[in-house]
C-alpha cells in the first residue's frame, strides 16, 4: 500500500482529521487515493512553535487544549499511525489555514482515520513508497471524535472542552481561567459582528472532558484581547495570516466566577447541557 512519509506534529494532524491539506513541492503522475501515514523519526524540538507561523500555532493549541490531540511530545515517531485519502492536487491558492502560499503542490485529504495501535518501528522514504499490507485488511482504526467550542441559542453560555489535566486543574482551582487563541472559526463563535472583535455577553461557561462537565459564572475580566508584542507590550503583536493579510494576534479569556453545577452530561446539544439522553427525545 502507498505510504508517504510526514514528520510529526503533522502527520497526527492529519490522522486525526485536522490538518486537510499536505505541502509538498512534487505530486505523483495520478492521484494515489486512499495511502498510509508513515510518522517520521525526528522528535518534536522543545522550540517547535518558535518556527512555525502564529495562526498555525493557535491551531494546534486550542486543539491540544479542547482534548481533541495529545501533547506534541507524546506522538509516536517512527511508525505508521492511519490512513487518509487523498482526492487531489491544488497548485493555487486554497481556503485551508494548512495550505501554504505559491510554488507548493497542495494535496488535498480526506476520510483520515488512525490506527488503533501504531505499526511501530517502521523507517521512512522519500516520496510514496511501498508498504506490505493490504488496503481491503487494515489494522483496527478509528476517525477521531473532534470537539470544539459552542454556545446557547440565547448566547449567554459558552460551552469549551477541555483536557483531562485542565479539567483536574479547574476543578483543584489551580486554573481560575480559561485560554484560547482567537482563531478565524471562533471569531464566528465568540464575537459580536462588528469592527471591534468585542465578545458577546456571555455570563455563564461550561467545561466539559469526556462526560463530565462543571459550569461557572463568567465575572469581570472576560472578554477578548490583544497579544502584545513581544518587544514592546504597548504594541500589540502583529502576525501574517495564511490569506496574506496582517492582522493582530488575539485571545478569548474566560474568567471563571462561582461554581453553579458540576456532573455528567451526555452532550451539549443546541448549546444546552443535556445530563439525560432522553431529554433530547421529549423535545
Amino acid at each position: 500500500m502507498k505510504t508517504l512519509t510526514i514528520q510529526q506534529p503533522w502527520a497526527s494532524l492529519v490522522c486525526y482529521g485536522i490538518k486537510d491539506v499536505e505541502n509538498r513541492t512534487w505530486k505523483p503522475d495520478e492521484v494515489p487515493g486512499r495511502i498510509l501515514i508513515h510518522a517520521g523519526s525526528k522528535k518534536i524540538a522543545p522550540n517547535f512553535f518558535d518556527d512555525i507561523p502564529e495562526e498555525i500555532e493557535s491551531y494546534i493549541f486550542n486543539d491540544i487544549c479542547f482534548g481533541n490531540i495529545p501533547d506534541l511530545d507524546t506522538l509516536p515517531t517512527g511508525a505508521i499511525i492511519g490512513y487518509v485519502t487523498v482526492t487531489g492536487f491544488e497548485e493555487g491558492e486554497m481556503n485551508s489555514v494548512w495550505a501554504d502560499g505559491k510554488g507548493v503542490t497542495k494535496w488535498k485529504l480526506e476520510d483520515a482515520w488512525l490506527f488503533d495501535e501504531p505499526i511501530q518501528n517502521v523507517r521512512g522514504k522519500l516520496g510514496l513508497f511501498d508498504f506490505d499490507l493490504d488496503e481491503n485488511d487494515l489494522p483496527p482504526a478509528h476517525q477521531a471524535d473532534l470537539y470544539d467550542v459552542d454556545i446557547n441559542d440565547a448566547e449567554d453560555e459558552v460551552f469549551i472542552p477541555c483536557d483531562e489535566t485542565t479539567f483536574q486543574q479547574i476543578r483543584t482551582g489551580e486554573y481560575n481561567s480559561v485560554k484560547l487563541f482567537l482563531t478565524n472559526d471562533l471569531i464566528d463563535i465568540l464575537c459580536l459582528e462588528n469592527e471591534g472583535l468585542d465578545m458577546k455577553p456571555f455570563k455563564k461557561v461550561t467545561v466539559g472532558c469526556d462526560d463530565n462537565y462543571m459550569q461557572f459564572e463568567l465575572t469581570d475580566g472576560t472578554g477578548v484581547y490583544n497579544i502584545p508584542d513581544l518587544e514592546n507590550e504597548e504594541k500589540p503583536y502583529i502576525i501574517q495570516y495564511h490569506d496574506g493579510i496582517e492582522g493582530v494576534w488575539m485571545e478569548a479569556l474566560f474568567v471563571l466566577g462561582k461554581k453553579l453545577d458540576d456532573g455528567k452530561f451526555e452532550s451539549f446539544c443546541g448549546g444546552e447541557v443535556i445530563t439525560d439522553i432522553n431529554d433530547i427525545l421529549k423535545k
